[in-house]
């Protein structure tokens, strides 16, 4: 509760977005500010580079006011979240993947991936988040992590997809 966590909406609390719904930012809802980009290509860097322009901008005028980001020298930023201690990012990922969308073993895939299956909606779109935090770990590397991550899924359907016709051919 120290955190705010208990408060009842809207209570100091809001949402702001971009004109394009590219940014947004939630204000004192889990931590003090939350950070959002949209990226509809999938490039998870276009992101990145937004919403450390977006934090960049913000710490500028934090600091105008004698204020700042509350950051550890040895733990990186400090948010109510401890997993996402250091760089205090965390991704989701939605994609359309019907073969992905259709396989039982969806979660283990995710799983031994590093990833956490949010759920799988309508038309095969299946949706991703960040399994563990990026202590130790680049804002850069982490989202290469990811992008690999989901890569990784992707293939393993191309080539789920390639020896089942292979085994049908040869039977």
């Amino acid at each position: 509760l120290a955190a705010g966590l208990g408060r009842d909406w809207p209570d100091g609390r809001g949402v702001f977005a971009t004109r394009d719904y590219s940014l947004g930012a939630r204000i004192n809802e889990e931590e003090h500010i939350t950070l959002m980009a949209v990226h509809h290509d999938g490039n998870m860097h276009v992101a990145l580079t937004t919403v450390l322009a977006a934090e960049q901008a913000i710490a500028g005028g934090l600091q105008k006011d004698g204020y700042s980001f509350a950051r550890s020298v040895r733990l990186g930023f400090l948010t109510a979240l401890p997993e996402r201690l250091c760089t205090g990012i965390a991704l989701s990922v939605s994609m359309q993947a019907p073969g992905l969308a259709a396989r039982a073993d969806l979660q283990q895939l995710c799983e031994t991936r590093g990833l956490r299956l949010l759920g799988v909606g309508r038309a095969g779109f299946v949706e991703l988040a960040s399994q563990g935090g990026s202590f130790g770990v680049s804002e850069v590397a982490f989202v290469d992590s990811i992008t690999s991550a989901c890569a990784s899924l992707l293939a393993s359907i191309d080539s789920d997809e390639h020896c089942g016709s292979c085994q049908r051919q040869h039977q």
